[in-house]
């Protein structure tokens, strides 16, 4: 499936609109932003789904939805993990606060994100939950 990334922070990034279909390509284009405030990115597939990305160096989010933003909204969570306390993500300079129910560490992330762009689902090494 071929995948376009678009950073929601940073609209000088390089990749910025270029498309992949190899899942160590992308993970590479993300490793490149390690350092950076935590900030989210798109993942868009060619099957009308996308991933919302939340990165930093330690932990992330991940939202699977449609492309045209309608519903559901699934976000991956750690059903471990309480209540207490959001991570916040920047978007268009814009502080977004998840919490940190949802919020799962960079190992996780980067294997949901491999599995959605092998088979355009969610991954089942998660559990979602409907926001």
């Amino acid at each position: 499936m071929k995948i376009r990334f678009h950073d929601s922070q940073d609209a000088d990034n390089p990749h910025n609109g270029a498309t992949a279909s190899d899942p160590e390509i992308i993970l590479e284009w993300l490793d490149q932003t390690k350092g950076r405030p935590a900030f989210f990115c798109e993942l868009l597939g060619d099957n009308n789904c996308k991933l919302l990305v939340g990165l930093s160096d330690t932990l992330g989010c991940v939202q699977y939805g449609a492309r045209d933003g309608s519903p559901p909204y699934l976000m991956a969570n750690d059903s471990a993990a309480g209540d207490d306390g959001n991570m916040s993500f920047l978007t268009a300079n814009t502080d977004t606060p998840v919490p940190l129910r949802f919020c799962l560490p960079m190992e996780r992330i980067r294997g949901v994100i491999q599995e959605f762009i092998r088979t355009g689902g969610r991954s089942s090494t998660v559990n979602w939950a409907e926001i």
